[in-house]
């Protein structure tokens, strides 16, 4: 653990070191390559065509490097942007050489290096930066992880939101939970598996529990009924697992889904019924036009009144309420769903008086 610890605190390397690193991977690149092309090809070794041929492929490669400045990024958190670039500095390398072999055969001379040379080079060098910093990455993340507990989480849906949920925590190495299983009502999947992950029927919930050492479900999908979810629920609490839930589709469309957005479940999905939905006509003529002051406003049930006032379109929704982190953010996430509506959000409390005596 003490290794581990001292990873952690190495600095961030220079850019030289980088560089040399990678064009460290380039030269076992060119050896596997020429290996396999002179084994495949029965060429005899010939030390001045592999000096040229080596020159030739560092040469080119150094170029591309400097091109698109592979060394200035941070190794340990290599990304998918990274491997592009890793891909287009390989792409330009052979574009040279192979400008270089064209050059020869304009100028009527042989060619200094052959096309499955050039080929095999690029494959294997393409193969060995993306693996060595990827390995680099997934190092570093491993020691930050080595001393947590890891949790067993189960996902209830084996939908498009289950494997999304599935997949979030495969990417994130930081995390410390493991999806051991998948909970579902469809019969037909039923026995089947996702990435490796066994899927269970959801009315072994109890003796799946018990049998993969549960600690935590996520509930990932949108159409479970409320009665269904309660059940759930409070199956989880008496065999003291934690329940979590993912936000609406909508909300993940536009952006993937992330570790932060799986949050616990709010008390109101502990409520034995479903949601309250206000559509009535003579509300909408109340309402339309006036300015309408909600109390309490950051609480549960107060956002969920502020929320559907905002169909009727009142010319103004007051926020009030004491807490003002939660009022902002229930402002900002109010303004994003109704673009037209004016919100304006007051600090303070029902009991408060003014100057002038008035109260609310």
């Amino acid at each position: 653990m003490r290794f581990f610890k001292a990873i952690n605190h190495v600095k961030i390397l220079p850019r030289w070191v980088i560089f040399f690193l990678d064009m460290t991977a380039a030269v076992i690149a060119f050896l596997l390559a020429y290996y396999i092309y002179q084994d495949t090809k029965n060429i005899v070794f010939s030390p001045n065509d592999f000096a040229l041929q080596f020159l030739l492929c560092l040469g080119a490669t150094a170029a591309s490097f400097i091109v698109f400045r592979l060394y200035s990024g941070i190794v340990r958190y290599t990304s998918s942007t990274d491997s592009i670039r890793i891909l287009s500095s390989n792409i330009l390398t052979i574009i040279i050489l192979f400008t270089i072999k064209l050059f020869c055969l304009a100028i009527r001379t042989t060619p200094p290096i052959e096309n499955s040379l050039i080929i095999i080079y690029g494959l294997l060098l393409f193969l060995g930066l993306v693996t060595y910093r990827t390995s680099i990455k997934v190092f570093f993340q491993y020691s930050k992880t080595a001393k947590k507990v890891k949790k067993n989480v189960v996902v209830f849906g084996a939908g498009e939101m289950g494997i999304a949920v599935k997949r979030t925590f495969d990417h994130d190495l930081t995390t410390n939970k493991i999806i051991v299983g998948f909970l579902d009502d469809n019969p037909s999947k039923i026995g089947k598996s996702i990435d490796g992950v066994r899927i269970y029927k959801s009315d072994k919930l109890i003796e799946v529990i018990n049998r993969l050492s549960v600690d935590e479900l996520i509930i990932a999908t949108p159409a479970i009924h409320p009665d269904r979810k309660s059940q759930i629920i409070d199956i989880c609490l008496e065999q003291n697992v934690s329940v979590l839930t993912i936000p609406p589709a909508q909300k993940i469309i536009n952006r993937d889904l992330s570790v932060n957005q799986i949050k616990n479940v709010k008390i109101e999905d502990l409520l034995e019924r479903a949601p309250i939905k206000i559509n009535n006509e003579s509300i909408l003529e109340q309402l339309k036009g006036k300015r309408v002051l909600v109390t309490g406003a950051a609480g549960s049930i107060g956002s969920e009144i502020a929320s559907q006032l905002g169909k009727y379109e009142p010319q103004m929704i007051i926020l009030c309420d004491q807490a003002e982190s939660p009022l902002h953010n229930l402002q900002l996430d109010l303004q994003e769903r109704y673009k037209n509506q004016i919100f304006h959000t007051l600090i303070g409390d029902v009991k408060d008086v003014f100057k002038d005596g008035v109260s609310f």
